[in-house]
């Protein structure tokens, strides 16, 4: 028999009490933590969580308590991987379900919150915590006689429980019986009388239902118990405040200041809402009293500074700063001071100098958010986007929720064209903070700019959700939904603008703009009238106003309008541009010619002068005038692509072909995705018998492009580059699709028509060449058409 020698023997004997020794300290570590956490000592006991995990890292519980204690530090995320985690190492772990659960509801994830409820009331059908939580996602889902009876169950089994209490308020307040909701939450405060969050609750249903005097009580009381919080006595006195009881508010937030006499935070307090409820002035007298007795008071000094930028001195704000930065040069208020001071610079234009006193900072402190922000904000103005990147970059690394830092990215990233890391940058600025309406706003613009219309009204939406009256928001939509020509969704939004913001004249402007095509021109004009009375100096209603008037015929009010808006705006090219098309409709082409002409010599390099003479030429049947003045333009324009377009257009209608096709052919080189300018440069080239076999290669090539489209034109020109290369069962696919697309036209029953007869269908193919050619408008093709039908005849 072997023995184990003595050295060996002592090793597994302290491996195994080292086992033992393990189990104890992650117990004791655990139990620790959780004296710890009653106490209210959340980050030692975090620590001891932590600690217990260490050594036991599958211990359920612990993960529980670990989230429990993140949620109450407001770290989301955090808490949702620790409640996770738990509920990975034990699925029958309720309370970790549970939490994970709210959190997903936070999250509007109601399907993924009613999958951890149900998991839990599946074992244990009377599980409190599972049934509030349901009713929650029901309360959400507007299901209230089901959130109702969860969560009156729920408080049956637990009558004190805390988050059931609350919820039963808030489903009473929306049904309409305030009392309910207070007798709720008070119950609530019985069961937690320190609970300042439930006090909050009480106070907000007592102003929601206009008991002002009860509200402020409830505000008193919550001072009372936490008497140097300094939020509680803001809140208090800025509801004393609204309530016209300035001197009261303000001995609120004296006391604050008496209780702890050192607290900057709470002077500041005071000025600022001095400064909101009287004068900036008294508030720089009560800075400078705080200065009397602490003059080196840094954030006192700072509030000063900003009370003598705000009004208008920045020479005393400058002074205030140069001295913190003189008197603590290598103290952080000293760097505060100078990125503040580079703040004021840039605030005046003084880049230079701002970069300057910013990379001050950043020499001593390669991470300072705000030298970071105003080195990257002026890069922006300087179109450095590499630089704006880099400083935007840094300051996310080190503090992710930053959403100025973010922001600025998103802003780096689009003047590099990056759309979707701009996108990228604005949704997390939108995740750290979703009430404000900014984020939003830009990642609308951006996804407009990426052509994703569908997405920024998604985007705009979004924001309406969490903030219904906003009117940026209102306006945005409108204006995509007026872009898209949506009128149905366009009447939605007009009336939604009208009903939460009648006096804004955007509403207004697009009633006017919804009569008009109507045919209610009378209604038109008096909705854009109620639009300028709103917005005297608005521009589009004013020449939304001139343009029905002019569709009344009515030429000289419309052109009153316009020369109003042009006095007051004379570099207006719109409005040019309307007068000169008021002008040739009253039968005025002279007059309107020296318009465009003037336009032309005033902004030579705007494509709308040059534009809409060689229209108003064509018109007159000057085709060598408009054809004169679009090359003029292009020149000036740097080969404007639009210009080009329609050069080629009118280079077409004067056969001059080839020209016409060389000037496609530049468009298509700088906008390979315009398949409007593809289109026209496919039949270009198959016109006429005379086509050579690369011509109608290349015609094939652009119009491949259209194999999966629905747009019959666009199919109809695939279709018949395959019939000009022979390739004929491909073609009467092709062109039976654009036939079926859209409404019929003589182009393609004439194109199918002949691809019918090359297939030897002579009855199919009579059928529609008489059909294109039973209609006055002339075409392409027309007379070979006939040929064709006569030739069918004779065969037959």
């Amino acid at each position: 028999m072997n023995k184990v020698k003595p050295f060996a023997l002592a090793i597994l004997v302290m491996s195994a009490l080292a086992g033992c020794g393990a189990e104890e300290s992650a117990e004791r570590y655990f139990n620790r933590g959780m004296e710890l956490y009653e106490t209210g000592d959340l980050v030692k006991a975090k620590l001891e969580f932590r600690n217990a995990l260490q050594i036991d890292g599958k211990n359920s519980q612990a993960w529980l308590m670990v989230g429990q204690i993140e949620e109450k530090e407001t770290n989301w995320s955090q808490a949702f991987g620790a409640y996770s985690k738990a509920v990975e190492l034990d699925p029958e772990n309720a309370p970790a379900r549970a939490k994970r659960g709210l959190l997903l509801l936070a999250g509007n994830d109601t399907a993924g919150a009613l999958v951890e409820a149900e998991a839990v009331l599946s074992s244990n059908p009377r599980d409190p915590e599972a049934l509030v939580l349901r009713s929650a996602i029901n309360n959400r889902l507007d299901k209230r006689d089901e959130a109702f009876a969860d969560v009156r169950e729920a408080l049956a089994i637990a009558p004190n429980h805390r988050e059931g209490l609350i919820l039963l308020g808030q489903i009473e307040l929306v049904g309409g019986d305030a009392q309910a909701a207070i007798a709720a939450t008070e119950q609530a405060i019985a069961a937690y009388p320190k609970d300042t969050e439930l006090l909050l609750m009480l106070g907000g249903i007592y102003e929601s239902i206009g008991q002002p005097n009860a509200a402020i009580d409830v505000l008193r009381k919550i001072v009372e118990i936490e008497p140097t919080v300094i939020t509680h006595r803001q809140r208090l006195a800025g509801y004393l405040g609204e309530q016209g009881e300035q001197d009261e508010a303000i001995r609120v937030l004296r006391d604050s200041i008496s209780l702890d006499p050192e607290n900057e935070d709470a002077k500041l307090a005071l000025v600022r809402f001095v400064a909101e409820q009287r004068s900036l002035a008294d508030a720089g007298k009560e800075i400078e009293q705080m200065l009397a007795v602490t003059p080196n008071a840094a954030k006192l000094q700072f509030a000063l500074a900003e009370l003598q930028a705000n009004s208008g001195n920045l020479d005393g704000a400058r002074r205030i700063y140069e001295q913190v930065i003189k008197d603590s040069a290598e103290m952080p208020a000293g760097s505060e001071g100078r990125w503040r001071l580079a703040m004021l610079a840039m605030s005046e234009g003084k880049t230079d100098e701002a970069v300057a006193l910013a990379s001050e900072v950043l020499a001593d402190d390669p991470n300072n958010e705000q030298a970071l922000l105003i080195r990257g904000a002026i890069a922006l103005e300087r179109d450095d986007a590499e630089q704006v990147i880099a400083d935007a970059r840094t300051v996310v690394k080190n503090k992710p929720d930053s959403v100025d830092a973010l922001r600025l990215l998103a802003q780096g990233h689009l003047k590099k064209q990056e759309f979707a890391l701009a996108q990228d940058a604005l949704s997390s600025a939108i995740k750290v903070a979703p009430d404000q309406p900014a984020s939003y706003l830009e990642l609308a613009r951006v996804r407009v700019a990426s052509g994703d219309l569908d997405g920024a009204l998604a985007t705009l939406e979004a924001l309406l959700e969490k903030i219904p009256e906003n009117a940026d928001a209102q306006n945005a939509i409108a204006q995509i939904q007026l872009g898209q020509q949506d009128w149905a969704s366009l009447e939605t939004s007009s009336k939604r603008i009208l009903d939460s913001s009648p006096d804004h004249p955007i509403g207004h402007y697009l009633q006017g703009l919804l009569l008009q095509r109507q045919g209610d021109l009378d209604g038109a004009i008096k909705a854009f009238q109620q639009a300028l009375d709103r917005a005297p100096g608005a521009v589009e209603p004013l020449l939304a106003l001139a343009r029905a008037y002019g569709a009344q015929g009515r030429f000289g009010e419309a052109e009153a309008a316009v020369r109003k808006l042009l006095v007051e705006n004379p570099n207006n090219i719109s409005a040019s541009g309307l007068l000169a098309e008021i002008l040739e409709a009253d039968s005025r082409p002279t007059e309107a010619i020296g318009v465009y002409e003037e336009i032309i010599r005033f902004n030579p390099q705007a494509p709308s002068g040059y534009l809409g003479l060689a229209r108003l030429q064509e018109r007159q049947e000057d085709n060598a005038g408009a054809i004169a003045t679009l090359r003029k333009g292009i020149d000036a324009t740097s080969r404007n692509d639009f210009m080009l377009f329609t050069l080629a257009i009118m280079l077409q209608k004067a056969q001059q072909m080839e020209e016409a096709a060389a000037v496609y052919e530049e468009v298509l080189a700088s906008n390979p995705g315009a398949d409007v300018v593809a289109n026209n440069l496919a039949m270009l080239l198959l016109a006429g018998p005379d086509a050579s076999h690369a011509q109608r290669e290349r015609a094939l090539e652009l119009a491949s492009r259209f194999e999966n489209s629905e747009q019959a034109v666009f199919l109809d020109t695939l279709g018949w580059a395959q019939y000009q290369l022979g390739r004929y069962d491909l073609a009467a696919g092709t062109l039976n699709r654009a036939l079926k697309a859209g409404q019929p036209f003589s182009e393609v029953q004439y194109h199918l028509g002949m691809t019918y007869l090359k297939l030897g269908r002579n009855a199919e193919a009579t059928e529609l060449l008489q059909s294109a050619l039973g209609t006055d408008t002339a075409f392409e093709g027309s007379e070979e058409a006939k040929v064709a039908l006569g030739s069918i005849s004779v065969a037959d």
